[in-house]
């Protein structure tokens, strides 16, 4: 026989939390059992930096991040007289190759430092543009900028270049070095950024889908931790829905891995709830738990559900 306190024991037990008060007619001695709060959705790290990107929505800096070079991202800097800036100027303009080697070259020998390291920049930015990173005078540019000491403005542009070049010569982990480099020299250059970005997801074996079932998970979750972090450096420059679309074409044209690997669900996601994107942004978390997982894939979803979570608080 079940007696006294035992009874009531049992009794709480048996009952849902917030059920478990005295009854009207008790027949032994009673303590009310105050109401277990369910936990609140905490939301931080990643999440948090998410939530505030969308809450600042479309707002910019004083700078421009997306130009090709550090004087038109910060307009404030400026090198050489007027007339050796219309130079550059319309070495910039110039469509060829040949054409602007020719209209820097009067500048490339210039006494003031930052004048040759701008004069070698437009000319390795017109061959870049042009596909032209196998010629000389690319390689040549970059030495010249290289050798300036000081050229009064940040190395990102060189560190960037150099990225590209080391990309193109198949030195991958130079060229990932260098473009992380590029983007701690200059917080707010999306070119290096994106560089960087598209880097990781083509290197990490975790993110493309190519690691064994028995790998790390300490490793994968290196992997997508410098993914997810490097992404939302690049959406902090302006939490923009164009900004996502830009980052998304951006690396549909650039980008080696496969379309659906994992570490480009996970981009996707992230994308879709900056842009407010919902269908889109289950539809690649959906896609995140495809063959072959990753094998952190529980951490990172629980993340990722967890950006998702943002959508439905930003509702009406």
């Amino acid at each position: 026989m079940i007696r006294g306190a035992a009874l009531v024991g049992v009794l709480l037990a048996a009952a849902p939390l917030a059920a478990q008060q005295c009854p009207v007619f008790r027949v032994a001695p009673c303590i009310p059992l105050p109401p277990v709060q369910p936990a609140e959705p905490s939301c931080s790290g990643l999440c948090q930096g998410l939530s505030d990107q969308m809450q600042r929505g479309c707002s910019s800096g004083p700078d421009q991040p997306y130009a090709d070079t550090i004087f038109l991202r910060r307009p404030g800097l400026l090198v050489g007289t007027e007339t050796d800036r219309q130079a550059l100027a319309l070495a910039a303009l110039a469509e060829t190759l040949d054409g602007a080697t020719l209209l820097a070259a009067p500048l490339m020998d210039s006494p003031d430092p930052g004048l040759r390291y701008a004069a070698g920049l437009q000319v390795a930015l017109t061959a870049l543009r042009a596909g032209q990173i196998a010629d000389p005078r690319f390689a040549d540019a970059l030495e010249r900028m290289a050798a300036v000491e000081d050229p009064g403005v940040p190395r990102s542009d060189l560190l960037f270049l150099q990225a590209m070049l080391a990309e193109a010569e198949g030195r991958e982990d130079d060229a990932l070095s260098l473009a992380r480099a590029a983007a701690r020299a200059e917080p707010r250059f999306f070119n290096a950024l994106a560089l960087e970005l598209r880097l990781t997801l083509a290197q990490g074996d975790h993110l493309r889908g190519a690691a064994g079932r028995h790998s790390s998970a300490a490793a994968c979750l290196a992997e997508f931790t410098d993914l997810l972090t490097a992404l939302a450096r690049i959406a902090d420059l302006e939490p923009c829905p164009r900004v996502a679309a830009h980052l998304e074409l951006y690396l549909s044209r650039g980008l080696r891995a496969p379309d659906r690997a994992p570490g480009m669900m996970a981009v996707q996601v992230y994308l879709a709830v900056l842009s407010r994107r919902k269908a889109l942004a289950e539809g690649a978390l959906a896609a995140f738990y495809d063959p072959p997982a990753p094998v952190c894939g529980d951490s990172v979803a629980l993340e990722l559900q967890g950006l998702l979570q943002l959508l439905d608080e930003a509702q009406p």
